[in-house]
């Protein structure tokens, strides 16, 4: 059975107001599972925030370091977002 989702609702636009932040996304999305990232960025998508979900998931892919992780960034585009703070000569 499909729902129609009031996005004007204010608990929705509460939701909206706390999670459309790419901020909070870029720090708890690291911390959070792929099944926890992967249901609040389904949530974000149900009531029109692809670009949030987006920011999720881009969020939570710097925390999955395992080589069989959902969302595992390679380290040629780790080292491209976090450059080395200094090198050793």
């Amino acid at each position: 059975m499909t729902q129609i989702i009031d996005t004007t609702a204010p608990d929705v636009v509460r939701f909206l107001d706390v999670f459309d932040d790419q901020m909070l996304a870029g720090d708890v999305g690291p911390r959070l599972t792929c099944g926890e990232v992967e249901a609040l960025a389904g949530m974000l998508r149900a009531v029109g925030a692809e670009g949030a979900a987006a920011a999720w998931i881009e969020g939570h892919s710097w925390g999955d370091d395992d080589i069989d992780d959902l969302h595992r960034r390679s380290e040629v585009e780790a080292k491209k977002h976090y450059p080395p703070l200094c090198s050793l000569h």
